[in-house]
């Protein structure tokens, strides 16, 4: 996460499993960690939005 970034919420304790992180590029899940907390939940309807 960037020390600049403002997240809309607090992620408690980030876990991922032996295969995720094994499979994931650790600069991928960085990215979409930041994009999550920051609110950037990329194209999704709006009851999910909500």
């Amino acid at each position: 996460m960037s020390p600049t970034q403002t997240n809309k919420f607090s992620p408690g304790q980030i876990v991922g499993t032996v295969n995720a992180v094994r499979t994931v590029p650790p600069e991928e899940i960085q990215t979409a960690i930041s994009r999550h907390l920051s609110g950037d939940w990329g194209d999704c309807c709006s009851e999910d939005h909500r």
